[in-house]
C-alpha cells in the first residue's frame, strides 16, 4: 500500500480536526498515513533547547521516508518561522508532492483559510454593543501570520468604532492556556474595568473564562469573551463560546484532491505552488451574547406561573438560535424543544419515543447524523439557559436525563 507522511507538531484535537478527515479520505483512494510528529519548528535547529532539537531533526528523517506524498500542516509547526523560512523547510521534501495546509507557501501547492472575514465579523458583532469600550486581545505567537492578521483586524474595527486601544492590554498567550491565563490574570489586577476579551484562538479564550471567573465578572453581562477556529471545546466551554468557525472540512477535501491530483501527474513535483483560499465562519453562543433572561438577578421576571415561564424560555431560546441553526432544519429543532417542554412538564413523552424510533430505524438516523449531533450542542445551551435561572431547578434532573439519552442515540449511530 502506498504511504502519504502528514507532519504537524502535536496530536491534539485541534489537529485531529485535520488529520482524520484526510487520513480517511486517503484510505478510501487506497492509501495508508504516517503521521510525523516533530514539534513547531525553531529556526536554528542547533538550539539550546534539547526537546525541540531532538523533534526537529524527526521531521529530517522523514525526508527518507518512501511515501508518495506529504501534507505539511504548516499552521501548526511554524509558529516561530518567519514565511521564507517555513517555505525553505518545506522545500527540503524534493522526491514527492507536498502540500501546506494552513500558511500559503509560495514554492508548493498550499491550502489555507483568510482570517479576515471571520474576524470581521466578530468583532463587528461584539462592537454592536455600544457599551463594552475596554477590550482586551490575547495574541498567539508574536510573528504568527495568523495572530498578527487577527490582531490587525481587531485593532482596525476598534479604530473604526472610535474604540481606543489600549496597548496595556494587548497580551501574549502564545496560544497556550496556561501562557494566556497568567496574563489576564496580571492584567485584571491592574485593569479590572476590563469589559470584552477577544483571544486568537479558543484554548486561550476558555482559559479567559476561568480567569474571569476566579476575580469575580460574570459572562456575558460583565465581560464577553470571544475565540477563534470553533473547536469541540468552544462548544463544551462554560458558557459556550462564540468563536469564528474554522472551514475545515473545505480545507480537508481540497488538501486530499490536490494532493492526489499532484501524486497522480506526469509533471515533476517540484514546481510552483498555487494556494487556494477559503474563509471562516461567525458562530454567536452564550459567552458573547447578553439575554437578560439569564441574569441571575432576573428570577422575578418570569411572572405567573413555571409552566408559562418555561414556555416563554423556550420560544426565547428558539428566537435566540435561529441565526445559528440551519434554516431548513430550524422548524424542526422548534418542534423538538416543543416537545421537552410538554415533557418537562409532564404532558408527553414523544420525546423518549421519538429517540426509540430512531434507535430501531438506525438508517435514518445515521443518515441525519450530523443533524442530530448538532442539536446535541443546542440541547447543551439549553440546559444551561435554564440552569443559570433558579426557578427551574426542578426541571434540571430530566433535561440531564434526556440529554444522556440522545447522547447515547448518537454514539450508537456512529458506531
Amino acid at each position: 500500500m502506498p504511504y502519504v507522511a502528514i507532519l504537524t507538531d502535536t496530536f491534539t484535537q485541534y489537529q485531529r480536526q485535520f488529520i482524520d478527515p484526510i487520513a480517511e479520505r486517503l484510505r478510501l483512494e487506497g492509501y495508508g498515513v504516517v503521521v510525523v510528529l516533530g514539534r513547531e519548528l525553531k529556526p536554528d535547529i542547533r538550539s539550546s533547547q534539547p526537546t525541540y532539537n531532538d523533534a526537529n531533526r524527526i521531521f529530517s528523517v522523514a525526508k527518507g521516508y518512501a511515501v508518495s506524498g506529504y501534507i505539511v500542516l504548516g499552521g501548526c509547526i511554524g509558529h516561530n518561522l518567519k514565511r521564507v523560512e517555513l517555505d525553505l523547510f518545506v522545500r527540503g521534501f524534493t522526491h514527492a508532492p507536498v502540500v501546506c495546509v494552513g500558511v500559503d507557501l509560495p514554492s508548493v501547492h498550499s491550502v489555507t483559510s483568510k482570517s479576515n472575514p471571520g474576524m470581521r465579523l466578530l468583532m463587528e458583532h461584539l462592537t454592536e454593543d455600544t457599551s463594552r469600550r475596554k477590550f482586551v486581545f490575547l495574541r498567539g505567537f508574536r510573528h504568527d501570520d495568523d495572530s498578527l492578521e487577527r490582531e490587525a483586524i481587531f485593532r482596525y474595527v476598534l479604530k473604526q468604532r472610535g474604540i481606543p486601544v489600549d496597548e496595556r492590554l494587548m497580551l501574549t498567550g502564545n496560544y497556550i492556556p496556561i501562557d494566556a491565563y497568567n496574563a489576564l490574570d496580571q492584567a485584571l489586577t491592574e485593569h479590572p474595568d476590563v469589559d470584552a476579551v477577544v483571544a486568537a484562538n479558543d484554548c486561550m479564550a476558555i482559559a479567559a473564562l476561568r480567569v474571569l471567573k476566579k476575580h469575580g465578572y460574570r459572562i456575558p453581562t460583565d465581560v464577553v469573551v470571544t475565540g477563534y477556529d470553533d473547536s469541540v471545546h468552544a462548544r463544551d466551554a462554560s458558557p459556550p463560546l462564540t468563536s469564528v468557525v474554522q472551514p475545515i472540512d473545505e480545507q480537508v477535501v481540497a488538501t486530499v484532491d490536490t494532493l492526489l491530483t499532484l501524486m497522480r501527474s506526469d509533471k515533476p513535483c517540484r514546481s510552483v505552488g498555487a494556494a487556494q483560499y477559503f474563509t471562516g465562519s461567525l458562530k454567536i453562543r452564550e459567552s458573547s451574547r447578553h439575554d437578560e433572561s439569564i441574569d441571575g438577578k432576573t428570577d422575578l421576571a418570569y411572572s405567573g406561573s413555571l409552566e408559562q415561564a418555561l414556555d416563554r424560555c423556550v420560544e426565547t431560546f428558539i428566537r435566540d438560535h435561529a441565526s445559528i441553526i440551519q434554516p431548513d432544519k430550524a422548524g424542526g429543532y422548534a418542534v423538538l424543544f416543543h416537545m421537552i417542554c410538554q415533557r418537562l412538564k409532564g404532558q408527553s413523552t414523544w420525546f423518549e419515543g421519538l429517540l426509540k424510533e430512531l434507535d430501531r430505524d438506525s438508517h435514518f438516523g445515521r443518515r441525519d447524523l450530523g443533524w442530530w449531533r448538532e442539536f446535541e450542542n443546542v440541547l447543551s445551551a439549553f440546559i444551561l439557559r435554564l440552569s443559570q435561572v433558579a426557578c427551574f431547578s426542578v426541571y434540571m434532573p430530566h433535561l440531564i436525563r434526556m440529554q444522556l439519552q440522545l447522547s447515547r442515540l448518537t454514539w450508537s449511530l456512529n458506531n
